[in-house]
C-alpha cells in the first residue's frame, strides 16, 4: 500500500513522490542542465559536470539498481557527448518515469490476482482524475473527509467500510471487499 502511495498518479498512485526513489535521477538531469548552461554561457567544456565522481556514481546506481535505465546511463558513458542527446536527458521525466513503471511492474508482480487486476484498471486514463481536480465547493467539487476516505481506500484496494458487518442483509452472503455487491449478487450478473 505504502509503495502504491508514491506512485504518480497516472500509474494508480496518490502523487505522493519518494524523495529517496527520485533524488538519483534528479540530481542527474540537474548535473546534464548545469553541464550544458556552462557550456552556452561560459563556454565550459561539458564534460566537468558529467564526468564527476560523484556524477559517475550516481549513474552506476542508477544503472545497477534500475535495469531499464541503463540504455540512458550508457548514453552518458559514450564520449564525446552529442549535445542534442544531452538535451534530451536534461528533461527530470526521461529519468523518473522508467523508474516508476520499474517501481509499479514490481508491485504488480508481487501483488494477487484481483489486486494485479485493480492496479491494471487505475492506469486507465481518468482513474485518478478527482485527484487532479481543485477542490471547489461552489462547484461541487470538494470531496468531505467520509467520501475522500472511502474513494482513497477504494483506490487502495482495502475493506471500504470495515466497521460494518461483512453478511449481506439480504442473502446472508459474504459482502465483497468494495462493500458495494455481495458476492452472491456479483456471481448471478
Amino acid at each position: 500500500m505504502i509503495a502504491q502511495l508514491h506512485l504518480p498518479v497516472h500509474l494508480g498512485g496518490f502523487g505522493y513522490l519518494s524523495l529517496e526513489l527520485i533524488s538519483p535521477s534528479l540530481y542527474v538531469s540537474a548535473t546534464i542542465g548545469y553541464a550544458l548552461f556552462g557550456a552556452r554561457t561560459i563556454g565550459a567544456p561539458t564534460e566537468l559536470g558529467i564526468s564527476s565522481v560523484r556524477m559517475q556514481g550516481a549513474l552506476d546506481m542508477l544503472a545497477v539498481k534500475y535495469p531499464v535505465l541503463r540504455a540512458q546511463v550508457a548514453l552518458l558513458f559514450q564520449q564525446p557527448w552529442n549535445r542534442e542527446q544531452l538535451c534530451k536527458l536534461v528533461d527530470h521525466e526521461k529519468w523518473s518515469e522508467p523508474i516508476h513503471r520499474y517501481q509499479f511492474q514490481a508491485l504488480v508482480d508481487s501483488s494477487a490476482a484481483r489486486d494485479r487486476v485493480r492496479l491494471l484498471c487505475l492506469q486507465n486514463s481518468h482513474s485518478g482524475a478527482w485527484l487532479n481536480i481543485c477542490p471547489s465547493a461552489a462547484a461541487g467539487l470538494r470531496l468531505g473527509n467520509p467520501e475522500f476516505n472511502i474513494v482513497s481506500r477504494f483506490r487502495l484496494g482495502c475493506d471500504i467500510l470495515p466497521q460494518f458487518p461483512r453478511n449481506c442483509a439480504l442473502c446472508g452472503g459474504l459482502v465483497m471487499h468494495t462493500g458495494t455487491t455481495c458476492c452472491a449478487a456479483s456471481k448471478m450478473a
